[in-house]
């Protein structure tokens, strides 16, 4: 649209142009010849060329730089150590050198399998069954990838048995 108005205002000025005078003296130009019309010559009108406008590159969104863990580790419950009494139920406590940058998380893993995932180091782990059990954590980045993985620990599960009661 922009350039057919452009079209129609730039098309008036490439017209040949008349002049003539009436009766009274008075001058008339017009883009019509007629009889008592001379033809003007116009200067070339003046034009300035189109500024070249510099893009500017496209920035990339800011990679945040990636933190290197020196070390993940299981510090509660300790290695070997047992649950007893109750319905298995325990928390499990990770720490990280550097601490967990946000976006980060956490995975617990039980008997080598993800169990939960959190940003912060501590797990609420409910009914576990009766027995030993391998604990283990890894931090994954923001799109799913393990950066660092802890040394497994061994959990002994003891439970109240419903067949014999008095025993764990």
């Amino acid at each position: 649209m922009a350039g057919l108005s452009l079209t129609v205002c730039v098309m008036p000025c490439l017209a040949e142009i008349y002049k003539s005078v009436d009766e009274d003296g008075q001058v008339i130009y017009t883009d019509k010849p007629s009889q008592s019309t001379e033809s003007v010559d116009m200067p070339q009108p003046n034009t300035v060329p189109a500024i070249q406008m510099k893009t500017r590159p496209k920035k990339e969104p800011k990679q945040q730089a990636q933190v290197n863990y020196q070390s993940i580790q299981i510090t509660s419950p300790e290695d070997d150590s047992v649950v007893a009494h109750g319905p298995g139920d325990f928390t499990v406590v990770i720490s990280t050198k550097p601490a967990l940058k946000s976006g980060d998380q956490l995975q617990l893993l039980l008997d080598g399998k993800p169990h939960q995932k959190s940003s912060s180091g501590s797990f609420s782990v409910k009914n576990i069954d009766r027995g030993s059990h391998s604990l283990s954590a890894r931090i994954l980045s923001k799109g799913g990838n393990v950066l660092k993985s802890s040394a497994a620990i061994t959990v002994h599960v003891l439970r109240p048995s419903v067949v014999s009661p008095g025993r764990s």
